[in-house]
C-alpha cells in the first residue's frame, strides 16, 4: 500500500490562514542530520504537566495536522467534555507506515494511554496501516493498554465532500473514550 499524502507539500499554516506555522526549513540529501527510517517526530505540548497522565496521538501524512489540529481544540474550547488533560497530549509523527519503527517502540512506553489515528479506512480489509502496527505493538508488548484507534469512514467519499476523511472530531471522540 502506498500513502502519499502531497497536500502536505503545499501546507503552509496549522491553526489558521496565515500563522505559517506548519513550515520548516527542507533537509538536502547531503544532510547527515536528516530523519531515517526509524525516526519518528513528537510534537511535545510545552505547557505539560509532568504529574498528570501522558497521552500520544500516533498518526502520519495528513493525519498528524489534523491531530495537533485536534490536540490545539482540546485545548483552546472548554467546551469540550474530557477528563484526559489536553496539556499532556503529544503528537508523534511516524512517516513509516509498513512496519513498527525503532523510534516508535522506544517512545510508546512512556505514555499512559495512546490513540492512533489512521488517516485510511477502516473496516473489512483489517483496516489501515496503523492497524497492522497496532497488531506489531502488541506482540512486542510496547504500547499501554489504554488505547483506541479512529480512522477514515469506510464508505464512498462524494466528490467534493471531505466529511469521512479522519478530523479533528474522530480524534476528540477518541480521546474522551479514552478517559472514560
Amino acid at each position: 500500500m502506498v500513502v502519499d499524502c502531497t497536500e502536505l507539500l503545499n501546507e503552509r499554516h496549522l491553526y489558521e490562514k496565515g500563522d505559517r506555522l506548519w513550515e520548516m526549513p527542507f533537509e538536502s540529501e547531503n544532510d547527515s542530520n536528516g530523519m531515517g527510517f526509524d525516526d519518528v517526530v513528537v510534537y511535545k505540548n510545552e505547557n505539560a504537566d509532568g504529574r498528570k497522565k501522558k497521552v500520544a496521538i500516533v498518526s502520519y501524512g495528513n493525519g498528524v495536522l489534523t491531530s495537533l489540529r485536534a490536540r490545539n481544540t482540546l485545548m483552546n474550547v472548554n467546551k469540550v467534555d474530557i477528563s484526559v488533560d489536553p496539556s499532556n497530549i503529544d503528537v508523534i509523527d511516524v512517516p513509516l507506515i509498513s512496519r513498527v519503527s525503532q523510534g516508535l517502540a522506544n517512545t510508546l512506553p512512556q505514555y499512559d494511554s495512546v490513540v492512533f489515528a489512521d488517516i485510511c479506512k477502516g473496516g473489512g480489509g483489517g483496516g489501515g496501516p496503523l492497524s497492522g502496527i497496532i497488531r506489531e505493538l502488541g506482540k512486542l508488548d510496547k504500547f499501554p493498554a489504554n488505547w483506541d484507534i479512529c480512522d477514515a469512514s469506510g464508505t464512498y467519499n462524494p466528490l467534493g465532500d471531505l466529511s469521512t476523511f479522519l478530523n479533528e472530531r474522530d480524534i476528540i471522540d477518541c480521546a474522551r473514550r479514552l478517559g472514560q
